[in-house]
């Protein structure tokens, strides 16, 4: 992730934080989140996440980017 391989809570929460005040005011706010592995860092981030952006009420969609390809993301998100 980020090339680093790693990607800390303290960076993910600013980053986050910033998208949110982005998009506040707006309705229908969501967000589709990419994974590529299945480790347990990554699952905390994704449940971290999950768990930050229904706090300020983003519809959160995930997809397996191992499985899924960009097409089908870049689909998904044209629905909205």
């Amino acid at each position: 992730m980020l090339g680093f391989n790693q990607l800390n809570f303290f960076t993910l929460i600013a980053i986050s934080y910033i998208f949110v005040k982005n998009y506040e005011f707006q309705k229908n706010k969501k967000i589709v989140i990419g994974l590529n592995s299945n480790s347990p860092h990554e699952l905390k981030m994704k449940d971290f996440l999950i768990k930050f952006f229904n706090r300020y009420k983003f519809q959160v969609f995930v997809h397996n980017t191992s499985v899924v390809s960009e097409f089908m993301i870049s689909e998904t998100t044209k629905t909205w």
